[in-house]
């Protein structure tokens, strides 16, 4: 999951012509591949040894070539990216492919609203504001309405699942997002949120580019 979100916005722009309609209704938005680990502790481990690999080569970056300190981190590097490369071959079996695309502002807001009705803002009102004269108002917390919310939010983004075997399921439903969310585990779900985080953004450009176009 390299590619930045204006590089995913022009691919999507690559792949073919479309019409008006196409843009206004189910336009070719930006598409990434995100890998799912089930495994928490072998998904940790992997995310520690890409930490370490990344730190090292930077440090090799501004090391001098030919030092023994320079040998010594490139020789560690290597073990680090065989140690990886073991662990992920191990964690295979427990894989899975989300394939997320991104989707319009206006479905976002559609969807947001749609919550914001189910669950209203509720405020707790606290002290007048010895300057404004005013009480003051807190919002109450509402995990039920954040947990509904980011379940159609993956039912949305998440086009299709792929197992190891290659079998293939279309969409999520609302409630299999749900218990999506409950069974990964949380350095696998932190992955997920960043990248529909990062394909928004770039659905964000690609709505700029074909208002470009049109």
């Amino acid at each position: 999951m390299t590619a930045e979100p204006r590089e995913l916005a022009e691919k999507a722009m690559e792949r073919g012509t479309f019409t008006l309609t196409d843009m206004l209704q189910d336009r070719t938005f930006p598409e990434l591949d995100v890998p799912l680990y089930l495994d928490e502790a072998g998904a940790l481990k992997m995310i520690e040894l890409t930490e370490e690999i990344a730190k090292l080569e930077t440090k090799l970056a501004y090391l001098p070539a030919g030092t023994e300190e320079t040998t010594v981190a490139t020789a560690r590097v290597k073990e680090l990216e065989t140690e990886l490369a073991s662990v992920r071959e191990s964690m295979n079996d427990k894989k899975y492919i989300a394939t997320i695309r991104g989707f319009s502002n206006a479905d976002r807001k559609l969807l947001v609203d749609g919550v914001m009705e189910e669950f209203p803002i509720r405020y707790e009102v606290g002290e007048k504001n010895a300057f404004t004269g005013k009480a003051e108002r807190t919002e109450v917390p509402n995990p039920d309405r954040d947990a509904v919310f980011i379940s159609r939010l993956w039912s949305k983004f998440i086009v299709r699942l792929t197992n190891s075997t290659g079998a293939v399921l279309e969409g999520i439903t609302v409630e299999e997002a749900a218990q999506l969310r409950y069974m990964l585990p949380t350095t696998t779900m932190e992955h997920l949120d960043a990248a529909t985080q990062k394909i928004q953004v770039a659905s964000d450009w690609y709505e700029g580019l074909t208002d470009e176009v049109f």
